[in-house]
């Protein structure tokens, strides 16, 4: 009954976003370029796309319409969404250096509806990510996964509803702005802030959902096993941008780090970010485990579906102490139906790993993780501490 009421709550909230807003309403990206026409530099656009991105606390998404907004990719660079981190595990009595590496890139994206509450389209893309360890029997997360996909994404909400009073008020503090002649003096301005501030409690709600066919190819660090999946998933991302929100506020993951702003004089009360709603990611897959020589010799190489379900978290934790600290979060978990005894013996059948992560935004950062993916035969706790580098 329980799984019932999650579904209903999830469409209940997809109705309620395909609200016809009696404003009129403006994206980010068309406020910035409302600046660009009167402050005169060619960068300012991505400043503020950047200035946006810090007020909403950075967030993590799944979201590729809000990505667009906050990240002008540009043209033929390949290694734009590149992401590694250099580290080093500590785990039982065992330590290893080695990285993580995470990339997707979107290689055809086609909107079939784009304006400032609402947006969706098909996008064709690629994904790769892994752990990769130099000497690989050491190894605490020996899972790699390569794929493309095809997804219909779909996004409502997200943008300034511009009320008469709202547009007023816009209106006096552009004139006033006008008179600034370049982006540091902008960043600087408190009356540009006060702006920030105005707009950012007026965002809607947003909330995106991507279903995208996929086939992936999973595998240890040296190929020696590996699996072909071929399936569906469905990703779920809400973001609820107004901090005066009823969902913002029922967002209990971040009350903590709410006190830790304010305590560090981050935030001058206590309240939690919409931004930082957890994404949620579910998967169904058709395995085929024929490459796979465990169970080869197990003589257990017949396809059987999988399901799969990932939840993921990012919030601020400070501003204080020379730069932005987050913390982020992921829960995986995996299950394969009709799993045979011999199987469900080995606990091959199902899956279950948790990581937790304390980065600065210069990229250092200390993690811990435990449980283990679909190739791991055993359960670690591994900690590392590593630094994080994104092209």
């Amino acid at each position: 009954m329980t799984r019932y009421y999650n579904i209903l709550f999830i469409v209940l909230l997809t109705v309620l976003s395909f609200n016809i807003y009696p404003q009129e309403t403006l994206s980010l990206s068309e406020i910035a370029n409302d600046f660009k026409s009167f402050i005169g530099d060619s960068s300012i656009e991505d400043e503020l796309q950047n200035i946006f991105k810090e007020v909403l606390n950075d967030p993590q998404t799944l979201n590729l319409v809000l990505k667009e907004t906050f990240e002008k990719v540009k043209q033929n660079n390949f290694l734009k969404d590149l992401d590694i981190k250099f580290k080093t595990f500590q785990y039982d009595s065992a330590s290893a250096i080695g990285l993580a590496y995470s990339y997707q890139k979107a290689i055809k994206t086609s909107y079939m509806d784009s304006s400032a509450a609402s947006a969706s389209g098909l996008n064709f893309s690629m994904h790769t990510n892994g752990n990769v360890v130099f000497v690989k029997r050491y190894n605490p997360n020996d899972f790699l996964k390569s794929g493309i996909s095809i997804s219909y994404f779909n996004s409502n909400g997200g943008a300034v509803e511009m009320t008469n009073e709202l547009s007023d008020s816009k209106t006096k503090i552009e004139k006033k702005l006008s008179e600034i002649n370049d982006i540091d003096s902008l960043n600087n301005s408190p009356l540009w802030k006060n702006y920030l501030k105005l707009v950012t409690q007026h965002l809607t709600t947003q909330i995106f959902f991507d279903f995208s066919l996929q086939a992936n190819l999973e595998s240890n660090q040296d190929f020696s096993m590996k699996n072909y999946a071929y399936g569906a998933s469905l990703g779920v991302d809400i973001k609820a941008w107004n901090r005066n929100s009823t969902l913002a506020q029922l967002n209990i993951l971040d009350w903590p780090f709410a006190i830790t702003r304010w305590l560090t004089g981050t935030d001058d009360n206590i309240y939690p970010v919409g931004s930082s709603l957890p994404t949620f990611l579910f998967n169904i897959s058709y395995v085929d485990p024929s490459s796979d020589p465990l169970r080869k010799s197990l003589n257990e190489t017949k396809k059987y579906p999988r399901l799969g379900f990932e939840g993921a978290f990012k919030t601020l934790v400070s501003n204080s102490f020379g730069g932005s600290l987050f913390v982020s979060a992921d829960l995986r978990y995996f299950k394969e139906f009709n799993a045979s005894s011999v199987i469900k013996n080995l606990g091959l059948n199902d899956s279950f790993y948790f990581a937790v992560e304390l980065k600065q935004e210069n990229g250092l950062f200390v993690s811990y993780t435990t449980g283990s993916l679909p190739y791991d035969l055993r359960t670690d706790d591994v900690y590392a501490i590593g630094f994080n580098y994104g092209f």
